[in-house]
């Protein structure tokens, strides 16, 4: 089954600066007006920055990307190396600690889950300290610096198909299709959620 929403989350130490106007300036985002932008010229998404103080020790900045669910889909469905590349991108060169796209509010694995908003973000400092990983989404960039790569290291000989890019990080895809094509389907996680999860927490 795959995702009903498509919400991106880039996520970096607050120390290393705020996200958005850097994001801009780059030209990975081509804003409309105060909130709304374009992806690649032809996705668009709405964008909030919010800065996470839940372990006061690990302090970050968090942009949030309300990404147009048709737009995107016809983008994977017929050109999906685009959109990958162009997270590969942004990831290296605004140096993004975690990234992830989680499942839309009726995506199974919230259920399987029992996720919620309040769950996921007050657990991500300590991902990004410890590199311990608690919580599985569909799509998900570790830098090679959570855990000295333990994760990507781990992401090798799991049910992710995976993206590479030595001493930056890697990208995550539970998907159907190829990651190297450009027709993919991302998944809901939800029915192998816990089978996932296992898998991270025992070669962790």
């Amino acid at each position: 089954m795959s995702l009903y929403e498509y919400d991106l989350y880039l996520i970096r130490e607050l120390d290393k600066g705020t996200l958005v106007n850097q994001i801009i300036e780059s030209g990975f985002l081509q804003p409309i007006d105060e909130d709304e932008a374009y992806i690649l010229g032809q996705i668009n998404c709405f964008f909030r920055e919010v800065i996470n103080r839940e372990v006061p020790s690990c302090p970050l900045c968090i942009l949030k990307l309300e990404i147009d669910n048709n737009q995107l889909e016809q983008v994977l469905n017929s050109k999906a190396q685009l959109f990958i590349s162009w997270l590969e991108a942004v990831c290296k060169q605004h140096d993004i600690a975690y990234a992830f796209i989680g499942g839309g509010s009726y995506a199974a694995y919230y259920e399987e889950a029992r996720l919620n908003s309040e769950i996921v973000f007050k657990q991500v400092g300590h991902l990004i300290e410890s590199g311990k990983l608690e919580i599985i989404h569909p799509v998900m960039f570790f830098s090679a610096r959570i855990g000295q790569g333990r994760i990507c290291n781990i992401a090798n000989n799991s049910p992710f198909q995976i993206r590479q890019s030595p001493g930056v990080g890697c990208l995550l895809f539970l998907i159907e299709g190829d990651i190297s094509s450009d027709n993919i389907e991302i998944l809901d996680p939800g029915n192998i959620y816990n089978i996932l999860l296992n898998y991270f927490k025992k070669n962790n």
